[in-house]
Order: C-alpha cells, then sequence, then structure tokens
C-alpha cells in the first residue's frame, strides 16, 4: 500500500502550530504557539520510552507522520501537530522534517514524493 494510499484510508486531520518566539524585558525568551494550517497526515507511533522522575511515571513516544507533498504549510522543527484543538488530544513536537523524494537529489524518486515529520508524542501518565 503506498503513502498516499495510507493517508487517504486511515488519515486523519491534524492542527499544525507555529511557534512564536519573544523577549521580555528580563532578557528571557518565551514561546506561544499559533495555529498555521490543517492537513490530513498519517500517524505511525515508533518507539516509546517511560522514565520515572519526581514520583511520577511520564510517557516519552516518538513517531512518524506521513503527509501528501505540499499540504503541510511549511511545517518545520519545533512546530507542534495536534490531533484537536480542545483539550483532550494529542500533541506531538517536530524534530525533523524531510522529503525522501526530492528531485534534486541522487536517488531521488518521484513515487517518494511526500513530506515526512519525525515528531515526539509529548504524554504524562499518572503513576
Amino acid at each position: 500500500m503506498s503513502i498516499d494510499s495510507l493517508i487517504d484510508t486511515f488519515g486523519t486531520t491534524l492542527y499544525l502550530f507555529a511557534p512564536t518566539y519573544q523577549t521580555t524585558s528580563d532578557g528571557s525568551v518565551s514561546r506561544t504557539y499559533a495555529r498555521s494550517a490543517t492537513a490530513t497526515g498519517f500517524i505511525q507511533p515508533t518507539s516509546q520510552s517511560q522514565v520515572v522522575g519526581l514520583d511520577r511515571m511520564e510517557g516519552r513516544t516518538s513517531g512518524v507522520i506521513y503527509f501528501k507533498p505540499g499540504t503541510t504549510g511549511g511545517v518545520a522543527v519545533d512546530w507542534e501537530i495536534q490531533t484537536a484543538e480542545l483539550p483532550a488530544y494529542r500533541r506531538f513536537v517536530v524534530t525533523g522534517v524531510t522529503n525522501p523524494g526530492e528531485l534534486a537529489t541522487t536517488g531521488a524518486a518521484s513515487r517518494l514524493n511526500m513530506t515526512v515529520v519525525d515528531v515526539v508524542e509529548l504524554t504524562e501518565v499518572a503513576a
């Protein structure tokens, strides 16, 4: 099954949030997010780790989100991707973005033209 078919069959609507950085009067930097775009993508979890700290379990799941080419609105590292805009949602932080079908590179293939986004899901598990 191709990535396009996976996205069409199992894809979900995702909300893309771009960060804005501001330097405050005391020199500290704050970051806020504003919705930039909405796109349909296929989420594929790849691994999970749990670390015990401060008497609580914290889960961390890495994954990959696949988008069709040209539908992500320029998603970049440090963006957030959410499954909804409501309080009950899954939230991902972008750690990498690539297009394996870049036609200007050696070994490129047009069938691989897509946006592949590496993410880390932010979750907190109650102990």
